[in-house]
């Protein structure tokens, strides 16, 4: 899976390229065994699930209407525990730091700007904004990309 760093689009390794300009319509056009989770009017959200090499990836992708607002990507070796009880903190830092290296390697020298939370770095650029993320209220650590 790579990101393109000139639009943010996703290119994953079946070749179909996920970005901004990604309708609803699109979506299930090209992931029709996607099933839908409306979790309030008009936001729609999908996953996608599959493994590239040893790792295994989770793709969310969320809706408002017909635009494609976010997409959530995370990703771990094949294999890896995560459950609750394997859960640390410093398991889910360790993870925000990978991924922010992944997004460096992805997004090159790309010009951004970039703003520094207590929950990640986020890089913005015109077509939107990427960033790794620790969630502490519910535990989670995920890379986001918002699309403007």
């Amino acid at each position: 899976m790579k990101i393109n760093p000139e639009n943010g689009s996703i290119i994953l390794p079946d070749g179909n390229i996920i970005g901004a300009r990604t309708t609803l319509d699109d979506w299930i056009a090209s992931f029709p065994k996607s099933s839908p989770n409306h979790l309030q009017a008009g936001i729609t959200f999908f996953s996608l699930s599959f493994t590239k090499q040893s790792e295994q990836y989770t793709l969310t992708a969320q809706f408002e209407q017909q635009r494609l607002e976010r997409l959530s990507i995370f990703f771990c070796p094949i294999g890896e525990d995560n459950s609750w009880a394997a859960w640390s903190e410093e398991r889910e830092l360790q993870r925000r730091k990978q991924f922010d290296r992944w997004l460096d390697k992805q997004l090159g020298d790309a010009p951004c700007a970039i703003e520094t939370s207590a929950s990640g770095k986020c890089r913005q650029f015109a077509w939107g904004n990427a960033g790794a993320y620790y969630h502490n209220k519910d535990g989670s650590t995920m890379i986001v990309i918002s699309y403007r």
